[in-house]
């Protein structure tokens, strides 16, 4: 397989982290509990917006629904990473 050299480019970075910020926004306006859920809250919250970037494509003409569903799914991912660790890659 051809070796992509694929890294976090600044426009990905941003929109991550500007999701993050929405994200962050919600607890504020009541839209998510106070309490955080822990490392199996973020994976449940991962399967419900998995699932809807699935149906955005299956729905949806183009790619646009279901890569800005994605970018949720990116955004509960690094904020699970942020809060509770992420561990490297062991290398062989």
């Amino acid at each position: 397989m051809k070796k992509l050299g694929i890294r976090l480019t600044q426009e990905v970075a941003e929109a991550i982290n500007e999701e993050l910020a929405y994200i962050e926004s919600l607890t504020e306006v009541g839209r998510t509990d106070e309490e955080d859920h822990g490392v199996a809250g973020q994976l449940v919250t991962l399967d419900v917006y998995t699932r809807k970037a699935l149906d955005s494509w299956a729905n949806n003409a183009g790619d646009e629904e279901s890569l800005g569903q994605l970018r949720k799914v990116a955004s509960i991912a690094v904020r699970a990473l942020v809060l509770y660790g992420c561990p490297r890659r062991m290398r062989d």
